[in-house]
């Protein structure tokens, strides 16, 4: 018997890479949403949350403001596990005072309090730092990388890994203060005392 995996914003970086994987293993009913195929977490909510509901995994990839965090709440009793992408930003909220950063704050506790429920679900939230060969917005002073990244394979291979001992509940990947990423920091918060990256 198959089991059904569902993956938001799977055309691109993390969510594609989970999404293939899933694909090319054998025992797995894998499906993909994403605005190209008419499954916009915003515009068709319903719908996402309608034809992800019976998944024996949901990876919950795409972001757009809070709708991760909604599609956590709708989903949390429709699905047997679910995969969270969080990011490592929610701990710096003070470095990078961004809203993604304060979603992604949200979106952690939410999966904390669900963890600790008798009857939750297994959740496993990961929270990701600067992945390789990410594009960035040069527009965009919250838009930025570091030279110190992570690959999408070891975050592909830490969902498989932990399908298989779903009792961990979170992972974090590894982040380096490195010089280029202090001037980073500066030039997306020019309000930022450099002094305080001197002590991390």
């Amino acid at each position: 018997m198959t089991k059904k995996v569902v993956v938001t914003g799977h055309t691109r970086g993390v969510g594609q890479s989970v999404y293939q994987r899933f694909k090319d293993l054998d025992g797995f009913d894998t499906f993909g949403m994403s605005r190209t195929n008419g499954y916009d977490i915003d515009k068709d909510f319903d719908k996402v949350v309608a034809d992800a509901t019976g998944a024996w995994l949901f990876v919950n990839n795409a972001y757009s403001g809070s709708q991760q965090l909604k599609l956590f709440h709708a989903l949390k009793t429709r699905v047997n596990m679910m995969v969270v992408m969080g990011s490592i930003s929610r701990f710096h909220t003070d470095l990078i005072p961004t809203q993604y950063a304060r979603d992604k704050q949200e979106l952690a506790e939410a999966c904390g309090l669900e963890s600790t429920r008798p009857n939750g679900i297994h959740v496993l939230h990961l929270d990701i730092s600067f992945i390789e060969e990410t594009p960035v917005d040069a527009n965009s002073l919250t838009s930025f990388t570091s030279d110190h990244t992570i690959s999408r394979k070891d975050i592909v291979d830490s969902i498989i890994f932990w399908t298989q001992h779903p009792s961990i509940r979170q992972i974090e990947f590894r982040c380096k203060l490195t010089p280029y990423l202090k001037q980073q920091l500066l030039r997306a918060n020019p309000n930022l005392d450099p002094a305080t990256l001197e002590i991390l």
